[in-house]
């Protein structure tokens, strides 16, 4: 049902099955509505176009997918009985992801730019879709965003009063380490610092995560010439100044370290390397912009190559790659489903375009040359 105050657009893809080659994009979306397509105005056809144009690109990369899985994977040999439970139940994955965005839905105002998003045939699978990646980045951002306005009348607390914190921290490993080796000692790593963050709250501990109140981590995953590289990052709050000193490198590149993580660090393996930098909340862009380096792990875990990705899709079920703690976990950024999508187009759209910057950046790379 289209939403008041509002005229509703349809549009839906002529698509005959799922292995079919996407058409131009012109040619891909019939409108089914009431109205005219001339009655739209050259902004709101060019943002539904942009909409449907991420759709064409993921669904590229979704088809190189399938047919590997497909060619490589024959038969029941796709059936584990606990992600994939049957191969009508591969199937019925693989329509799903594949129709993605077949169907959207807008609300338009007649006589002005306003457009909205309102409904879409999302599969939600972001691990293996980059366009429901963006999504569900894009919500956690904008819940984010909601929940700093609000936290101070529901929790007598400011969140933006306080000092944060942009933290990365790989582990040591190896080209002949295989995945759940580096994966399992990045997940010891993030157990012992929420542990030692609880027992700060018992009085328990005074070590370097204990000066903090709380905050989110995304475990991001990468393959690279030095094998499986899987590391944290994490953005967390404080009531204080934490003391880090500038590294450099033999390179001549320098970041910022603090000798209390490092000897933290080194339980892992004898890892040490690892950066920290203060951040600035002082206005909704630059949030937006610090939020982007720990939302981005969806898009790199589906940016990696079909291979492993099929393998990870596997490895990977049920594991949590986000998660919050301290005085963020009563924002459960997890569960974004209540979360609208588009409703401010021109913040959706510049969130798009910097997350999909950040997944081609590689600044921090060096950080990884264990």
């Amino acid at each position: 049902m289209c939403p008041k105050r509002g005229v509703c657009v349809v549009y839906s893809e002529k698509r005959k099955d799922v292995n079919q080659r996407t058409p131009v994009m012109s040619s891909n979306y019939t409108i089914k509505s009431s109205i005219s397509e001339s009655l739209l105005t050259p902004f709101q056809v060019e943002f539904i176009k942009k909409v449907h144009n991420r759709y064409f690109k993921a669904s590229k990369l979704k088809r190189e997918l399938f047919n590997y899985w497909d060619t490589y994977f024959p038969g029941n040999s796709k059936v584990d009985g606990k992600v994939i439970k049957s191969l009508k139940h591969y199937d019925d994955l693989k329509k799903r992801v594949m129709d993605c965005g077949s169907f959207t839905e807008y609300k338009v105002a007649i006589g002005s730019d306003k457009i909205q998003l309102v409904r879409a045939n999302f599969c939600k699978k972001d691990k293996i879709c980059s366009a429901c990646a963006v999504n569900r980045a894009y919500r956690q951002h904008k819940k984010f965003l909601q929940s700093l306005e609000v936290y101070p009348y529901e929790y007598d607390d400011d969140l933006l009063g306080k000092h944060w914190y942009y933290i990365v921290t790989p582990v040591r490993h190896s080209r002949e380490e295989c995945f759940d080796v580096v994966y399992n000692r990045v997940d010891t790593l993030r157990k012992a610092v929420l542990m030692q963050m609880r027992d700060m709250r018992r009085g328990k501990s005074n070590g370097f995560w204990s000066q903090f109140n709380g905050g989110m981590g995304s475990i991001e995953i990468t393959y690279n010439s030095n094998g499986w590289n899987v590391h944290i990052n994490w953005l967390v709050n404080s009531d204080y100044k934490v003391q880090f000193y500038e590294f450099v490198d033999k390179n001549g590149k320098s970041w910022y370290q603090n000798k209390r993580l490092e000897a933290f660090l080194r339980r892992f393996n004898d890892s040490y390397i690892h950066s920290i930098s203060e951040l600035s909340f002082s206005n909704r862009d630059e949030i937006r912009d610090n939020l982007m380096e720990v939302l981005k792990y969806v898009l790199k875990f589906s940016n990696l190559e079909v291979h492993h990705l099929v393998y990870l899709y596997y490895y990977l079920y049920r594991k949590r790659l986000f998660f919050t703690f301290g005085n963020l976990r009563a924002l459960d950024l997890e569960s974004v489903d209540d979360v609208v999508i588009g409703d401010n187009i021109e913040d959706y759209e510049d969130f798009v375009n910097l997350i999909y910057r950040r997944l081609s950046d590689d600044t921090y790379e060096y950080l990884f040359s264990y």
